[in-house]
């Protein structure tokens, strides 16, 4: 009596990802392999295991679960692989084997599963940031913000600057080129400003500031977060 595995049945269940690569158990060599063996001995080890990737643009929280069938489409074995939290082109990999008790044909149904990591508002407030230069400032929040920071929310002021000062804010995610500079409420160009905006942060923790002018000692604080 010999035993045969079809190639796996790969579905979806609400998740952005998808099944890179498939192996199978070879009891005959001992070792996983690309093809689903063929012919092996009644009583064998069997089963497949898969690689799943995040396709998705942010991280989800994926898991796979397998059942393995037998001839009579009855299920011998089955795993609910553990959660885990994928970065976008992220791959997890598990699997199931059991032995095989039934001559025939059997298969493994794969499901994937996942959801986006909820994100959260952090309220926090920040020491002032003084931009060193005109125009747009590289602003590091590394030490300020936690690994996989999407957003920040800034307080943009300056106070009594004095002269002919343009006081326009703007902040952007590093390496953009948007020209996101917003200018003060008219009459208030030469006397202060204080505004609040949000901008998206870039995977290593870095957005851009702007200010016109070094005379108008902009000073930006972070006020809040979601991570």
């Amino acid at each position: 009596m010999l035993l045969t595995m079809a190639a796996a049945a790969i579905r979806a269940a609400e998740v952005q990802g998808a099944v890179v690569s498939v192996q199978y158990w070879d009891p005959v060599t001992g070792a996983w392999v690309t093809a689903a063996p063929v012919g092996v001995p009644f009583g064998s080890l069997i089963g497949a295991k898969a690689n799943m990737r995040n396709t998705y643009l942010s991280d989800q929280i994926m898991h796979m679960e397998f059942l393995l069938h037998r001839p009579d489409t009855s299920v011998k074995g089955s795993l609910v692989a553990p959660e885990v939290i994928l970065p976008p082109n992220g791959i997890y990999e598990q699997g199931l084997r059991d032995y095989g008790d039934q001559p025939g044909i059997w298969q493994m149904v794969i499901t994937l599963y996942g959801e986006e990591v909820p994100m959260v508002y952090v309220e926090t407030y920040t020491a002032e940031y003084s931009l060193p230069a005109a125009g747009w400032n590289v602003w590091d929040l590394s030490a300020i913000v936690p690994v996989g920071t999407k957003v920040v929310e800034l307080h943009a002021y300056s106070y009594g600057a004095g002269g002919s000062y343009f006081l326009d804010i703007g902040a952007r995610k590093y390496g953009s080129s948007l020209a996101r500079v917003f200018p003060p409420p008219i009459g208030y160009s030469w006397v202060g400003v204080s505004r609040t905006l949000c901008c998206e942060v870039s995977a290593d923790r870095k957005i851009e500031v702007y200010q016109a002018s070094i005379g108008a000692n902009i000073k930006y604080r972070v006020i809040g977060y979601i991570a």
